[in-house]
């Protein structure tokens, strides 16, 4: 009879990559996802059975573990911006309890790898934390500490490729000068595959990391030196981590709130002490440059998962707007175009990123007032150039609806004392299409009506340029 396992945080990089690692011949695959159908759209014909539940909720997470016999834990909270700590120990204690009441057999863990006598950061302690709440119930919990995952799409990875390709000179702080063991995707992915196969009772801490080890600025020097690059970097002794998120936040795809979390975190070696993963695995991970050579090769290729494709923490709108219809704020421009619905519907499709919006300096304003506050700010983040599917992110908007050909929802994930969405509505008219965009607020009290009203000067000159370019433009798209 085959194994049924479950994987949670299937929408996150290392979940996403390790669905499409299991075999579904061998195992019966369940994912995990609060929206599933962020998930749904990635599956493709992949047969996994997709349950929705929520680590927050314990009600939901008796039927996701129901008949489950190994359990793979791969959630974090980093872009919480709550109190990230409560909740990572408030989920994993509600998993650990259903874990335990229906039978799981084993949980497996991915955590961070730090030495036991450093003065942890509350991320790396709340990992830490999280491994002892899941083994608490007596379900047998192996933890695989792991140094920096490299990989096309992974967050470490993507943070160095940025400041090395935008940054000749960098000033960066003395913590580039800690050792990592920088461990490729792959392998992360092999161990949590063997893991299933180990027989151990109680709480089993794995340290796994890349072959060698390296500091973080001779790893950024050997991209560079792929990439055939010439970089200099020199250290400063004072950068404080809200100054580094910033700088991070400014020039790479990670946004301030997780920026800060990272960097408290990686101001300490990240490297193996323990033997354990040759003892229990077979694996032979590679090296650092081995890893960076394939990592590139990889990029070339179309890639379907990125660290960021995940929801964010911060909430995924279940109604997609307020119950209150009164309390909504609205404001609507249509306009006829003379192309057909599918060709208007692919157009707005490639709205954003490098191709921008309409008012590209206002965006990048409000981008950077939201990255001062700790948001995500103008990310210039997609997926895909060309198409979108639900949960994708698109600069500070994620995508929550799509109807084909008729209708496109955005939602924004930006700061705001309340809940923005823009909205797309497509209605076939002869040869033509009615083009219907809406812009809509759901206000948190008196300050969130402000807000709107203070704004729509600006979304009156924003909205209307777009959907003239959208007029101008969509017609003439391929």
């Amino acid at each position: 009879m085959k194994k049924r396992i479950l994987v949670t945080g299937a929408t996150g990089y290392v979940g996403g990559l390790l669905l499409q690692q299991l075999d579904t011949q061998l195992y019966q695959v369940r994912a995990l996802a609060r929206y599933p159908q962020n998930l749904l759209s990635r599956l493709g014909k992949r047969e996994v059975d997709v349950v929705q539940a929520d680590v927050l909720d314990p009600i939901s997470l008796e039927k996701a573990l129901q008949g489950i016999d190994i359990a793979f834990y791969l959630i974090h909270s980093m872009a919480a911006t709550q109190a990230f700590e409560k909740l990572e120990e408030q989920g994993a204690y509600h998993f650990a309890r259903a874990a335990k009441k229906a039978g799981v057999q084993k949980i497996i863990y991915l955590g961070g790898l730090v030495a036991a006598e450093t003065r942890l950061s509350a991320h790396m302690r709340s990992r830490c934390r999280v491994g002892e709440i899941l083994a608490s119930t007596g379900v047998a919990v192996c933890e695989l500490r792991s140094s920096v995952i490299i990989g096309a799409g992974s967050l470490s990875y993507e943070m160095m490729k940025a400041l090395v390709n935008k940054l000749p000179v960098m000033i960066a702080p003395q913590w580039i000068e800690k050792l990592v063991q920088p461990i490729y995707i792959q392998d992360v992915l092999l161990y949590l595959c063997e893991a299933m196969q180990l027989t151990w009772s109680g709480h089993l801490i794995i340290e796994i990391g890349g072959a060698t080890q390296v500091s973080y600025k001779n790893f950024m020097l050997a991209y560079a030196a792929e990439k055939k690059l010439k970089r200099k970097i020199f250290t400063v002794p004072v950068l404080t981590p809200w100054l580094s998120s910033l700088w991070l936040g400014l020039v790479t795809p990670v946004y301030a709130r997780i920026g800060r979390k990272l960097i408290q975190s990686i101001q300490h070696d990240s490297i193996v002490r323990s033997h354990a993963a040759r003892e229990y695995f077979s694996i032979k991970p590679l090296g650092y440059q081995e890893a960076l050579h394939k990592v590139i090769a990889e990029e070339k290729k179309q890639m379907i998962r990125r660290w960021y494709s995940a929801i964010s923490s911060r909430g995924f709108v279940k109604k997609t707007f307020h119950a209150d219809p009164k309390k909504r704020k609205k404001k609507s421009y249509e306009h006829m175009i003379d192309a057909s619905p599918e060709k208007v519907y692919r157009y707005l499709q490639t709205l954003g990123g490098k191709n921008g919006w309409y008012g590209e300096w206002l965006w990048k304003l409000r981008g950077v007032i939201d990255l001062l506050c700790g948001g995500v700010g103008c990310r210039r983040l997609r997926l895909d150039a060309t198409s979108l599917q639900v949960g994708d992110p698109v600069d500070f908007w994620r995508v929550i609806v799509m109807k084909e050909n008729e209708q496109i929802v955005f939602k924004a994930e930006i700061k705001v004392p309340g809940e923005a969405f823009l909205t797309f509505y497509l209605k076939p008219s002869g040869h033509k299409t009615l083009l219907r965009m809406e812009s809509i607020f759901d206000p948190q009290g008196l300050f969130g009506k402000l807000y709107w009203y203070l704004l729509l000067p600006f979304h009156e000159y924003i909205f209307k340029g777009l959907i003239h370019r959208i007029v101008k433009e969509a017609p003439s798209h391929k």
